[in-house]
């Protein structure tokens, strides 16, 4: 059953409805200066779907459209790509002057040119292009690039937009385009509720209770993703695992687990993060890890403690393993560790099995006796050694924000962030940032707030307790 094209066009930004409004309104507002709009979001949150729907209404109003993408390109800044999508799109402009800066781009691009040069020839290409019209380059994957925000920024001109898509606001490319931002949409996962019914649309049929429970429980966190959700509905149907019985969309093989699709964003970051990365994601998909067993992986493996460590570092923040607050390592949703299995093959996992003989049973690690599966803390540390604000640096982490996430919340600049980590690494003897989450749990130094509670007490340093960022302390 395939049902990748099946109203897709109708369905790609179910739910995206205000946020495709937000596009429209940006347009308007930018229409004579020209400007730049970023869309953020998560792999699979539906950025790409909600550019194709931007770029299709904007079309019918008379915009000269110049669709691109940066996955795969292989210029440095994006220039050539950009260039490409102008000559596919050059017998519709009608503007025969363009042949001239497009064939400077091309032979430029491929040498050593410096970039100012590129950046004047592509902005001599939308002058051009501008003068037929208004015009709005819509742009997916810049974060694929080391610094985008020079091509897109010669584009910017009076009657031009840049609409710019990337899939981590964390990345250096994505961090430069917001600081050049005139507008930023951030894409946050559907609701629950708009699951039934986008499956519903895009299948033509309602979905049986199972499938859908089936879903949330493979899915987890990603099941609001309509990219997400949807590619795994397709693969179900290329396996013939759907079929639709009394008017219902249904999962046939109840008993088999769901897997994310083989090319999906969460499945591609370990590999290219690196062998070491590779391993544990697998090894954590056939169980869960301690952090303070890393070691038993390493020795089983050859590998060095330090490139597990870093691994483990990276992963979390990519998104692609959590970390709980007992310090255990797991896979982003069960689909992730479905796909990992099946993609490592039978005798590599039996490989993993047997190298994590030796660690704990999960079920032996109940929250009732954190204290005793945690890693020992230095000799000679308290709770008292810690400033409040590395108690909330540290609280922080244990929920996998980032530098550039604890910096915002804590009000202080990254170069603080990380003096603060040099001190805590050095005083610990941590080696990782998971490993020194874990370590604040044995020295029960905190205790955070989920985002949005409302805490009694009283918050530390005059903070109010209904800030989300707020950080009791544990008695």
């Amino acid at each position: 059953m395939d049902l990748r094209d099946r109203n897709r066009r109708r369905t790609a930004f179910w739910g995206r409805r205000e946020e495709l409004a937000r596009l429209h309104l940006a347009r308007q507002e930018t229409a004579a200066r020209g400007g730049l709009v970023l869309v953020r979001g998560a792999a699979g949150n539906g950025k790409s779907a909600l550019l194709d729907a931007a770029a299709r209404t904007w079309r019918r109003t008379g915009v000269q459209v110049i669709r691109a993408s940066l996955a795969g390109a292989t210029d440095r800044y994006g220039f050539r790509c950009v260039a490409d999508a102008v000559r596919d799109r050059f017998e519709q402009i009608g503007e025969p002057r363009l042949a001239a800066p497009l064939g400077v781009l091309g032979r430029s691009a491929a040498g050593d040119d410096p970039a100012t040069r590129l950046v004047l020839e592509l902005g001599a290409v939308f002058d051009l292009i501008r003068r037929g019209g208004p015009v709005a380059l819509v742009v997916d994957d810049v974060d694929e690039m080391i610094a985008p925000v020079l091509a897109l920024g010669a584009a910017v001109r009076p009657g031009c937009l840049v609409l710019a898509a990337c899939r981590d606001g964390r990345h250096p490319a994505a961090i430069q385009l917001a600081a050049r931002a005139d507008h930023i949409v951030d894409l946050e996962s559907l609701p629950e509720a708009a699951v039934e019914p986008l499956l519903t649309r895009v299948s033509g049929v309602p979905p049986h209770g199972l499938l859908v429970a089936a879903l949330r429980n493979a899915l987890g966190p990603l099941v609001g993703h309509p990219g997400t959700l949807l590619s795994t509905l397709d693969a179900l149907g290329s396996a013939n695992r759907l079929a639709v019985l009394g008017g219902q969309l249904c999962l046939v093989e109840q008993t088999a687990p769901i897997a994310l699709p083989a090319g999906h964003r969460l499945v591609e970051q370990p590999r290219a993060a690196g062998a070491p990365a590779v391993l544990l994601a697998t090894a954590v998909a056939v169980a869960p890890l301690p952090v303070d067993e890393l070691s038993v992986l390493a020795e089983a493996t050859g590998e060095r403690l330090g490139q597990y460590g870093r691994a483990a570092d990276e992963l979390v923040e990519l998104g692609v393993l959590d970390v709980d607050t007992n310090g255990w390592l797991h896979p982003r949703c069960a689909a992730l560790a479905s796909r990992l299995i099946a993609d490592a093959g039978p005798a590599e996992v039996d490989r993993l099995r047997q190298a994590l003989a030796g660690v704990r049973p999960y079920r032996d690690h109940p929250d009732t006796r954190v204290g005793e599966t945690m890693p020992p803390a230095r000799p000679g540390l308290r709770r008292a050694d810690f400033t409040t604000m590395e108690r909330e640096v540290i609280g922080l982490i244990r929920h996998g924000r980032t530098n550039r996430q604890i910096a915002v919340a804590l009000r202080i600049s990254e170069k603080t962030v990380e003096n603060h980590l040099t001190r805590l690494f050095a005083r610990t003897g941590c080696r990782s940032r998971v490993e020194l989450a874990a370590v604040s749990l044995s020295l029960r130094a905190l205790e955070a707030v989920p985002s949005g509670a409302r805490p009694t007490g009283t918050a530390p340093d005059g903070a109010q307790p209904a800030d989300p960022v707020w950080l009791g302390m544990a008695s």
